[in-house]
């Protein structure tokens, strides 16, 4: 890796931020081959590729709001407002992606070293679509856990979904983070 390619990574890792309102348009067919190549790059002991994703396209969104108002009722939630809200949720992005944890039993690799890798693939991927010029944030919450939303992906009993990725065109930039610095969270070893 030349010197410059090194900056210009180290410039896209470090600008990245987390977007909550994305517009049109969503990620290509293109652009979204080249996050999954990038996510599918993550560590991973034993390659044992402990991730899925599915993609909820914009004609989607409509039929996901659904199942979420209807993972809602199913806590019990009869206010009309905090019913509607949760199905405007899908309309803050084109595009969202789920992130889904499918573990493999494996006497090396405990489960909680394939959730890392699972968050490995997401920020590769969150970064790749950085690098495109695109922007995304990860969501989670209860309702991820719910069962009618687990159903509509599909998961297994062994699989859980870790979250959801909205990404879309960047419409409104938020204010630039003020960089941590490194000697605040790291040390060297005392033994």
């Amino acid at each position: 890796m030349t010197e410059t390619l090194a900056i210009q990574l180290n410039q896209c890792i470090r600008s990245r931020q987390s977007i909550g309102v994305l517009s049109e348009p969503a990620p290509t067919a293109q652009q979204l081959e080249r996050a999954f190549a990038a996510a599918l790059t993550a560590p991973d002991h034993q390659r044992l590729r402990p991730w899925r994703f599915v993609v909820i396209d914009t004609a989607q969104r409509a039929a996901f709001g659904q199942i979420l108002k209807t993972a809602l009722a199913a806590t019990g939630e009869t206010e009309e407002e905090a019913l509607a809200r949760v199905e405007a949720q899908p309309f803050r992005a084109p595009m969202i992606i789920a992130a889904i944890l499918h573990p493999a039993v494996h006497p090396k690799v405990p489960e909680s070293e394939q959730w890392l890798s699972l968050g490995a693939s997401v920020q590769n991927l969150l970064l790749q679509l950085h690098a495109e010029g695109l922007g995304g944030i990860w969501r989670s919450g209860p309702l991820i856990e719910s069962q009618v939303v687990r159903e509509a992906f599909q998961c297994t009993t062994e699989e859980r979904l870790a979250g959801l990725i909205y990404c879309g065109t960047i419409s409104r930039m938020p204010p630039a983070r003020v960089p941590l610095q490194p000697a605040e969270f790291v040390s060297k070893a005392v033994f």
